[in-house]
């Protein structure tokens, strides 16, 4: 399931400049399919380096189809508040230690939702 996310959200957003080309079928179907995957590619293919600062921008770029873009322009947005942060801290030639944390930004204040914890994995048996 490559196009699934599980955030303890009201509302689906979906930001604009985290999304990679493979995701295009995503951005398609946001779209009701009016808009192919292969277009949705070339559109995330044009990000700017910064990337765009509004789902407005996004969606008024130059080359963008002639489609009705309501429907997806109600959960696009161009920043986030969630991110995943994964460490690895490798324990001299014993092993490594895994750590997932998803964080949640609110505001100025970021605070650890959750941390996935692993053990070591062997770097010379």
């Amino acid at each position: 399931l490559p196009f699934v996310c599980a955030l303890p959200l009201q509302k689906l957003q979906i930001n604009i400049n985290t999304l990679r080309e493979y995701q295009a079928p995503l951005l398609s179907a946001l779209f009701l399919n009016t808009l192919s995957s292969e277009q949705a590619k070339t559109l995330l293919q044009q990000r700017p380096v910064a990337g765009w600062q509004s789902s407005a921008a996004f969606l008024s770029q130059d080359g963008f189809p002639n489609i009705n873009k309501s429907s997806a322009q109600r959960v696009l947005v161009a920043r986030s508040d969630w991110f995943f942060a994964y460490m690895r801290v490798r324990m001299g030639d014993s092993g490594d230690f895994y750590q997932t944390s998803l964080l949640h930004r609110d505001g100025k204040t970021v605070s650890v939702v959750r941390r996935y914890s692993g053990g070591y994995r062997t770097v010379n048996p």
